[in-house]
């Protein structure tokens, strides 16, 4: 059974009451996971909160995307000419990516090659989509491609051939390579391990409490992980971490995070009530509801313990938060009872 949270009788005189951190991580960061790894080494940074490698359908299914705009194309000139030559304006060619089929062991794509010409009457003809490629991935075969002649001449082989390749090319790579995503969604179940609690009103900020890292130890190693990933970022922009100390004398900041963490731990705890009302409502059953009501188990134990570290940090204010509290663990428990009986 979960522990019940008890306000914290806090040092008065304690200057330190955590840390305040941001980080950036550019879009164009690809890492193989080898060195990854390494730089966890070299940093100390856990090696439990490293980026986790997708499934090979799901690699595959990232590497399929081409975009909301797809991939546009140089149609050949002779097709150029003769569309302004009858609409008075050149034809605009894009091949983009259509989900065909999600259904296992066999995903199914298609690439659609799009013309667009606004000027011409009939709607068939402002907008023509056909399909130029199959592609397939088999949980047993792996992948397949079967090409489809442009009929209507406005893509070359060629060019069908190269973004083909590319989507080949992009899948072998995201099976070695981590990228910013990844990257990020590690980063923040690092912060999360923290009990961060994430101060909205100034963006990308994050307040350590103090019990969680009480030398700082933690936070310096996330600095230097983030700020290694630096030769792996392509183009402009680099990884960028800092951290500061927040002390009892801040004390405009301290109240700024301490509603923060008020709010943010009051609607947790609200979603956390959410969560398991379907199996109390009967509405979730068997694997599910015991999915549901193990889950909740386990954020229920860590929204308790963070706000034991924000209040033994932040000192006032979170007796608010004993009646919420007493809610979410009541719905939990019945909820667990509910899968056990």
């Amino acid at each position: 059974m979960a522990e019940q949270v008890r306000i914290a009788k806090t040092d008065q005189g304690k200057p330190l009451v955590g840390w305040l951190v941001w980080w950036t991580v550019p879009e164009r960061l690809s890492v193989p996971y080898a060195e990854l790894e390494k730089l966890a080494e070299d940093t100390g940074y856990p090696k439990t909160y490293l980026p986790r490698r997708p499934a090979d359908k799901n690699l595959w299914r990232k590497a399929t995307q081409l975009g909301t705009r797809g991939v546009e194309v140089e149609p050949p000139q002779a097709k150029v000419d003769e569309v302004k030559r009858q609409y008075d304006v050149a034809p605009q060619v894009r091949v983009f990516t259509r989900i065909v089929s999600e259904k296992e062991p066999t995903l199914i794509r298609h690439l659609v090659r799009q013309v667009t010409i606004p000027t011409a009457r009939r709607k068939k003809k402002q907008l023509a989509l056909d399909s130029v490629a199959v592609l397939e991935w088999d949980r047993e075969e792996g992948t397949r491609v079967r090409k489809y002649k442009d009929t209507k001449g406005f893509l070359r082989p060629e060019d069908l051939d190269r973004i083909l390749a590319d989507i080949e090319s992009r899948y072998e790579h995201l099976q070695t390579h981590a990228d910013a995503q990844l990257v990020r969604e590690a980063l923040r179940r690092r912060l999360r391990a923290l009990y961060q609690v994430i101060l909205r009103s100034s963006g990308g900020v994050y307040f350590i409490p103090e019990g969680a890292d009480p030398d700082g130890e933690k936070v310096a190693a996330l600095r230097a992980f983030i700020t290694g990933l630096k030769p792996w970022v392509e183009g402009d922009g680099e990884p960028s971490c800092m951290y500061v100390r927040l002390l009892r004398v801040d004390g405009d900041t301290v109240e700024d995070v301490r509603k923060a963490a008020i709010e943010v731990y009051g609607k947790a705890l609200e979603g956390l009530i959410d969560k398991v009302r379907p199996v109390l409502d009967d509405k979730a059953k068997g694997k599910t509801a015991a999915q549901i009501a193990k889950s909740a188990l386990e954020e229920l134990i860590r929204l308790q313990e963070g706000i034991r570290l924000a209040e033994e940090a932040l000192q006032e204010g979170f007796e608010t938060l004993e009646n919420m509290v007493i809610m979410a663990r009541n719905a939990v428990l019945r909820a667990q009872d509910k899968i056990e009986a």
